[in-house]
């Protein structure tokens, strides 16, 4: 059972040590962050597949290469 400690934060025992669980404020601000970023993240992951289809051997090869020599 969650326990409060300190205004909303909350604990419990678990078998494995303490569980703390730390409440995220939904206000318009943070609800609008987040979609932000999730739709930036699918656009992101929208264009690398594109790029991978029109240009499979090439950018591949060079994002390997950028990748072990970063």
């Amino acid at each position: 059972m969650l326990e409060t400690l300190a205004g909303r934060l909350k604990w419990e025992r678990a078998e494995d040590g303490i569980r703390v669980e730390l409440p995220a404020q939904l206000d318009g601000p943070n609800i609008c962050k987040s979609i932000a970023k999730s739709l930036s993240l699918l656009l992101f992951v929208y264009l690398i597949l594109s790029i991978e289809i029109w240009f499979p051997h090439g950018f591949h090869e060079a994002l390997h290469r950028a990748l072990i020599n970063w």
